[in-house]
């Protein structure tokens, strides 16, 4: 058995920065740190370095590709050739670039899901049996009261706002515990 001391970690990590392996010295750092041993500034610069080279040339890359694919883009512009999609991404690349981008307005009706008139319609089979027969029609009285009864009752509409009041729970539940945040039917005025 060879025992691990710091100056093998150091030839390691060495090793490592010198086959550009950045992610085998970090690892090695990292166990160097976790088995007690303090890595020099040298060592950790050396690393620092490698890094910041890869840096540097995944930066060099991206832009290498970027200018790439601008140079095609151009070309492809250029040559006003059809796209695969049949010029339809070029009319509407011209369409955006001409109108002036609409903004949202705050008087715009609510919008509710519902659907189109050209999406399918679900049609239940029940089973290759009848649909069961709809309920007898309400005598003209009892329709009339629960009318008037609809209309005595005010319809309550509110808006949020950030200057609302907390809610306050009614319909003689007794109250609401705000430790807990559940109804106690009948033990908040207690």
């Amino acid at each position: 058995k060879v025992a691990i001391n710091e100056q093998n970690f150091i030839l390691m990590i060495e090793a490592c920065v010198l086959a550009f392996d950045l992610k085998s010295a970090s690892d090695f750092l990292m166990k160097m740190e976790v088995s007690g041993f303090c890595p020099d500034s040298n060592i950790l610069d050396r690393v620092m370095d490698l890094y910041s080279q890869q840096k540097a040339h995944n930066q060099e890359e991206k832009q290498k590709v970027a200018a790439e694919e601008a140079k095609m883009a151009q070309e492809a512009a250029n040559a006003n050739a059809p796209t695969e999609d049949g010029g339809v991404g070029a009319a509407l690349d011209e369409l955006l670039d001409s109108e002036p981008r609409l903004k949202l307005s705050s008087g715009a009706p609510i919008f509710v899901p519902g659907l189109s008139a050209d999406a399918p319609v679900f049609v239940p089979s029940f089973g290759g049996q009848q649909p069961p027969p709809p309920p007898p029609a309400e005598p003209m009285e009892v329709a009339a009261m629960q009318q008037e009864e609809s209309a005595a009752m005010p319809v309550q509409r509110t808006r949020l706002t950030a200057a609302a009041k907390p809610f306050q729970p009614q319909y003689g539940c007794g109250g609401f515990d705000a430790y807990t945040y559940t109804w106690t039917p009948g033990g908040a005025e207690n």
